[in-house]
């Protein structure tokens, strides 16, 4: 799961983004929630203290995958605690929706390795594929079409319209297989994490893919 020399060149937005080619990516998005004001207080702050613990260090982009990494830390904490009636996921059907969304588009645009659908944000873990041969699927492909198709089924089930995905994401990709299996464990275990179960195997939401033993994943009840 080594990281390939190859980049493939996007934008997000207005600014350029790489993309190794044949690597696992770790992507994180959310719905587009109602936060109360002390969570913008909160992470402005956290933001500063950031901003102040790298302003010496080089910049690299390595210490700018750190700094995220942090950032990501930080939001997902409090996502996990976040106690709101617009955390649609809670509801099983919308679970099973977005269930099903992420396994419909596996083998096609990408090899799906993990997900676990939270109440109100999803962790993804995916290889993405080639649409021609050198030129593979975009992240920011990948969670149009996820976010539109999800958005219509969902909406449609719960009767409602507007906006229902935070359009900002986050993504990182895997260096190497220590790396892929901390991931992997974060996924499984973030049901665990958040209280939402005592056990990872208890939450139904969550999938990972058959590796006949090629990853230690010892930690999966």
């Amino acid at each position: 799961m080594q990281p390939q020399n190859k980049y493939q060149h996007f934008h997000r937005g207005n600014l350029p983004h790489l993309q190794p080619l044949n690597t696992a990516i770790f992507i994180t998005f959310r719905l587009h929630l109602s936060m109360p004001n002390e969570y913008a207080d909160y992470l402005y702050l956290k933001e500063s203290e950031l901003r102040l613990e790298f302003e010496n260090k080089p910049q690299t982009r390595e210490n700018d995958s750190i700094r995220a990494k942090k950032l990501f830390a930080i939001q997902d904490s409090y996502l996990d605690r976040f106690q709101s009636n617009e955390n649609v996921f809670m509801l099983p059907k919308i679970a099973q929706i977005m269930y099903d969304e992420l396994h419909h588009h596996n083998n096609h645009l990408y090899d799906l390795l993990a997900f676990t659908v939270m109440p109100n944000h999803i962790h993804l873990l995916i290889i993405p594929l080639e649409k021609e041969p050198g030129d593979v699927y975009s992240i920011a492909d990948i969670m149009n079409l996820i976010k539109g198709r999800s958005s219509r089924y969902i909406n449609n089930e719960l009767k409602r319209s507007g906006k229902l995905w935070l359009r900002e994401y986050y993504d990182h990709y895997v260096r190497d297989e220590n790396e892929l299996n901390n991931v992997i464990q974060y996924i499984v275990m973030n049901p665990v994490k958040a209280g939402l179960v005592n056990e990872p195997g208890l939450w139904r939401w969550t999938y990972v893919k058959d590796t006949s033993g090629s990853w230690n994943l010892s930690f999966v009840k």
